[in-house]
């Protein structure tokens, strides 16, 4: 006897875990754009309608001295886990070149690593 149904069952559960698998990259991409404000970042999508991969753009230009010191305008990587990587090493990179090129201002907005405080707000109490 013939079973009916079965191949729309598998159907709907392929089209579940596509909507799943969809929705679990748009809460990465709204993560990232949140943790990295001072990036663009979007997925690439394929031709073919299937995701490429990650790319990341700043929302300010660089200044020359900044490209020099290594940071980049824009980042493309193959996945998210390599993007973060790279983005993470872009902020540790500024952050150096703004601690060299302000370091007063760099020391003020250093916080206490056991409460958070800043050392401008500790002298206050």
């Amino acid at each position: 006897m013939p079973r009916h149904g079965g191949t729309a069952e598998a159907h709907t559960r392929a089209v579940d875990r596509g909507w799943e698998a969809a929705l679990a990259g748009e809460y990465r991409l709204a993560a990232l754009n949140r943790d990295y404000p001072a990036w663009r970042i979007a997925r690439v999508r394929r031709s073919d309608g299937t995701h490429g991969g990650w790319w990341a753009f700043r929302h300010a230009p660089l200044t020359p001295a900044e490209r020099t010191a290594g940071l980049y305008p824009s980042i493309a990587r193959r996945n998210a886990v390599d993007l973060v990587m790279e983005l993470t090493a872009q902020n540790d990179i500024a952050a150096e070149l703004a601690a060299h090129l302000h370091p007063a201002e760099s020391e003020r907005n250093r916080q206490c690593s056991r409460c958070g405080s800043s050392p401008s707000a500790m002298s206050r109490r």
